[in-house]
């Protein structure tokens, strides 16, 4: 169950953030990592190329066409939406701390476990700072790490 509360999430911003093929396709990447299309009619997932170098969370628009995941290595990633093949760009410096990615008018935002919000630099991978977002840690994830120092704490 925790598994799929953590999935939905995923599934819906996806959804709301991906390009779509056609009117009934939407771009998705799944927990096993698998980039691939969900037919909105009936639900069925298309797998586009081989499983991707690491589970990610968001996927948005890219330059040319191509879409940007964040990976939870904390890595910029690429994709070729026809072929599924996946390109780092660029470290973003939250390493394992990198949770999610948006876009809004052409400007990439990250979250970070502990709430932080980062502004994206799609070219290089670069997050900056933008300020603490007030939410609490998700206590479904234990640990968070504190950017400044690395250091690992046990949120309970």
């Amino acid at each position: 169950m925790r598994t799929l509360g953590k999935l939905i999430p995923l599934l819906a911003a996806a959804l709301l953030s991906a390009s779509a093929l056609a009117d009934s396709y939407v771009y998705v990447v799944t927990g096993v990592p698998q980039f691939g299309t969900v037919d909105l009619n009936n639900g069925a997932f298309h797998a586009i190329g081989s499983p991707l170098i690491t589970a990610s969370g968001g996927l948005v628009p890219g330059a040319g066409g191509s879409l940007l995941t964040l990976g939870v290595d904390g890595n910029l990633y690429s994709i070729n939406p026809a072929s599924g093949a996946e390109t780092s760009i660029g470290a973003t410096g939250l390493g394992v701390n990198a949770f999610s990615l948006a876009e809004l008018n052409g400007t990439l935002y990250a979250t970070d476990l502990s709430n932080n919000m980062y502004t994206v630099n799609p070219t290089t991978g670069a997050a900056t700072l933008l300020s603490a977002t007030g939410i609490p840690p998700d206590h479904d994830y234990p640990f968070t790490i504190d950017p400044a120092n690395g250091y690992t704490y046990l949120c309970d």
